[in-house]
């Protein structure tokens, strides 16, 4: 996909968390998600990469998916 396909704006923002695994991204997430005034919510993306593919392989060394950003980017739930 390319910044010029045709889509609507999204209504809300999206916020990534990104960071080693076992740092708080998760509970920052839903910390940030309960508190706001406008709807959120929380999704876990290594989740989200593993269940649609949303990868450009696999990293034997930090035994993680490398997220495809393209993909998650354009990717609607």
């Amino acid at each position: 996909m390319s910044d010029t396909d045709e889509r609507p704006p999204r209504k809300y923002p999206i916020i990534v968390i990104t960071g080693t695994p076992g740092t708080g991204k998760s509970t920052h997430a839903e910390l940030v998600a309960s508190q706001s005034s406008i709807p959120l919510r929380h999704v876990n993306v290594g989740d989200l990469v593993k269940e649609k593919g949303l990868h450009e392989g696999f990293d034997e060394e930090w035994q993680s998916y490398i997220v495809d950003e393209d993909k998650v980017r354009f990717y609607r739930m």
